[in-house]
């Protein structure tokens, strides 16, 4: 067409004489437009097809028609569409001049790209990709973008939906920089900068601004379902359901996927796939752990999958990075030998599987199925710190995240910061035994450092508390500070608090530790405060440097009362009354080791006994004995000094039979003379056995009358017979004759009165 115009114009032009110069536009203009007329008016004209004496005669111009006549109306013939003289003039008004060309029109290059900068006071919509900056080419690397927009840039890992800032080769750097201002709610200018995972629209996925809040940067993650998927008790929206069969590295859904379904997965490059075969569980150790299938699963690309004969067969790689073909497990990246649910050990993943090696854990499907587009374990955010020496970088120093706090206040309690905060809402049900807020682990020296100041708590959890230590001195309004307490409520009635804290309790010793006394032990109510001894009702309690002993240790009552000293040096005090309860022996070891060691045992109501820990009974040797109610002797007693025995008491002797009675020794009232009773324990008189006996004064027989002189027990026994008269005498010393078993005289006359 516009080989036509610019034809019927040269020939006008050449017939009318025109010069070149005379041409403006670049463009023909309508032969039968008014400005066009007056340009190309001649002063002679030859119009075709007419005389030459018609054309002399003809004084007025008039415009040369081709045969038939020129007309708006004339339809130029050959082309596609559609097309009248009048409109390709009219479009050849409309059209781009040269000289407009890097004025008012953008410019192209060779390869058709604009050259010139593109602004627009309206809308702009792209709907491929985008590559904004320039990256100049550097040595080995080729010219190229600062920033992409939705493409992976070869990367067949990455998604193709995906926008880059830098990075798109070596030192290709961009930066990015967000500024606003959180005046409204939600996502409408309560946050500047959101990112969530879900497979929902931004209508329906608010950030947490709410109410009068802002937020500065928003994230969330959810337990999303998977972009597609299908099985045989699956149905789609159109309650279509898909039989699924599984190759050694693909598988088939039957019927097809639509279009339409396809489109949610296709674009995004080589995305995960699960099935609801696995081989075995996956545990660990812990109690109350997720107990999760070692299911099968892999990547696909569904660009790539093939539709044919009412099926849809994808591709399935263990590795989106290599492309390795076949279906992995949980814990083996290796290719599966052959298809899911082939393999030694292949379940179904049935929840109501409850009895088998490997009951069911995540889906509810009897029959086989595949869930495209999920993830297993997802992070909100994973900043990482990597450092090296492989290069000349002197980057030795690296911090994690420092998130920085600056306030102004005026006045004290003006202004109330948190830092992190996380408290899991997991309504009314329990989370996984290994569940946890945080985790501070590896090889490093500090793993918390909690730097507070005097006032503050260092940690202040459910039944731990630690405050931040003050200095503790006489005479100021701190002279006690808790180190550590630890509560738990008891019946809901009491708080039972176990603290370790100090105090100034030897305010006389020299400045510095010797004043302090040091508490653990337990305190009845009251709460966990940041400077002072602990409140509520100290019970007993273990002290160190009591009463200004110091290295010593003491066990007291009610945090005051100390019953019990082991001084610096090792020695023991009882500064009250000591209990050994309930058969408890107290062993006394000797200086040399190895020796025999005695010790204290209760063998009877009232009753101590010296034992040996070598066997038997033990020995014990007293400078003095003072006795206040009776001692008995089982083996050799020692006196080194003088022996007492109280008012009224006894000292008793047993035999070696235990059956057999015993004779005791007990000072008598006696008016004219101290007198000394020998009798047996069954309130009878007893015997005294000697090899010679030598009386101060004299010697009192014990007194019967012949009647009850009874029967000797050793021969030479002597008795006085108080009814008995020798030489007309009241009175005769009875001697008990073993041989004639009876009793005579002195003179072994018989007894008479």
């Amino acid at each position: 067409m516009r080989k036509m115009i610019f034809l019927a114009a040269s020939a006008a032009f050449f017939v009318s004489g025109v010069r070149a110069a005379d041409v403006v536009p670049n463009h023909i203009r309508h032969p039968l437009h008014a400005a066009a007329v007056k340009m190309l008016a001649p002063k002679s004209v030859v119009r075709i097809g007419a005389t030459a004496a018609t054309a002399s005669s003809s004084s007025k111009y008039v415009p040369t028609l081709a045969p038939g006549g020129l007309s708006n109306a004339n339809v130029i013939a050959g082309l596609s569409w559609s097309a009248i003289l009048g409109d390709t003039a009219t479009y050849a008004d409309n059209s781009v001049q040269q000289a407009d060309i890097g004025a008012t029109v953008a410019p192209l290059d060779a390869n058709g790209n604009s050259t010139a900068p593109v602004s627009t006071a309206g809308n702009m919509s792209a709907q491929g990709t985008a590559l904004l900056g320039k990256v100049p080419a550097m040595g080995a690397w080729a010219q190229t973008a600062r920033a992409s927009f939705f493409t992976n840039n070869g990367d067949v890992s990455s998604s193709p939906h995906l926008i880059h800032f830098g990075g798109l080769q070596d030192h290709a750097d961009a930066y990015l920089n967000l500024i606003g201002y959180t005046m409204g709610h939600a996502d409408n200018s309560g946050s500047i900068l959101t990112v969530q995972d879900t497979d929902g629209s931004f209508y329906g996925n608010r950030s947490g601004a709410g109410g009068t809040d802002g937020v500065l940067f928003f994230s969330k993650i959810n337990g999303s379902a998977p972009r597609l998927e299908a099985g045989a008790q699956i149905a789609d929206t159109s309650g279509v359901m898909r039989t699924v069969t599984f190759g050694v590295n693909s598988f088939t859904v039957s019927p097809a996927f639509s279009a339409a379904q396809l489109l949610a997965i296709q674009g995004a490059g080589r995305i995960r796939v699960f099935t609801n075969w696995k081989n075995g569980n996956v545990a660990n150790s812990v109690a109350h752990t997720v107990i999760h299938p070692n299911e099968y699963f892999g990547y696909t690309d569904p660009d790539a999958a093939v539709t044919a004969n009412g099926s849809t067969t994808f591709t399935v790689m263990t590795d989106d990075d290599t492309g390795v073909l076949g279906w992995r497990t949980e814990t083996s990246a290796s290719p599966a030998a052959t298809a899911p649910g082939l393999n030694p050990g292949d379940t179904l993943d049935n929840t109501a599987d409850t009895a088998s090696s490997a009951p069911g854990q995540i889906w509810s499907y009897s029959k086989p199925a595949v869930f495209i587009g999920m993830a297993d374990h997802k992070f909100l955010a994973n900043p990482m710190v990597q450092l090296s020496t492989t290069n000349d970088a002197m980057t030795r120093h690296a911090t994690w995240v420092e998130p920085d706090m600056e306030v102004y206040p005026t006045r004290d309690y003006q202004f109330w910061v948190e830092g992190l905060m996380m408290a899991p809402n997991s309504h009314g049900y329990k989370l996984t035994g290994d569940s946890k807020d945080a985790y501070l682990g590896g090889d490093i020296n500090h793993h918390l450092i909690l730097d507070g100041a005097c006032g503050n708590w260092d940690l202040e959890a459910n039944g731990v508390y630690v405050p931040v230590p003050c200095n503790i001195q006489s005479g100021t309004s701190i002279t006690a500070q808790v180190l550590q307490e630890w509560d738990e409520f008891v019946g809901s009635a009491n708080n039972l608090r176990f603290a370790l804290w100090n105090e100034i309790g030897n305010s006389a010793a020299a400045t510095g530790f010797q004043q302090a006394v040091t508490h653990l032990g337990p305190v009845v109510d009251g709460y966990a405060s940041q400077t002072g001894a602990p409140a509520g009702s100290q019970q007993g309690d273990i002290e160190w440097q009591k009463d200004g002993n110091i290295g010593s240790i003491s066990l007291c009552g009610y945090a005051k009362y100390c019953g019990f000293r082991v001084n610096g040096d090792g020695t023991s005090i009882f500064n009250k009354n000591a209990y050994l309860n309930n058969g408890v022996d107290l062993t006394l070891f000797p200086a040399t080791s190895g020796l025999a060691a005695p010790y204290l045992h209760a063998s009877g109501a009232s009753e101590l006994t010296v034992m040996s820990n070598a066997g038997g009974r033990g020995n014990l040797l007293v400078n003095s004995l003072g006795v206040g109610s009776s001692l008995s002797v089982t083996g050799s007693t020692g006196l080194v000094g003088g022996a007492y025995v109280g008012n009224g008491q006894s000292l008793k002797f047993f035999p070696t039979s235990t059956n057999a009675i015993g004779e005791y020794l007990q000072a008598a009232d006696d008016t004219e003379a101290p007198t000394l009773d020998i009798r047996a324990t069954d309130g009878s008189w007893a015997n005294v056995r000697s090899w010679s006996f030598i009386p101060i004064d004299n010697v009192q027989l014990p007194s019967k009358t012949l009647a009850a002189l009874g029967t000797g027990s050793l021969d030479g026994e002597e008795r006085w017979c108080s009814d008995c008269t020798l030489n007309g005498v009241l009175g005769v010393a009875a001697v008990w004759h073993a041989t004639a078993s009876k009793w005579t005289d002195s003179q072994n006359g018989t007894l008479s009165n």
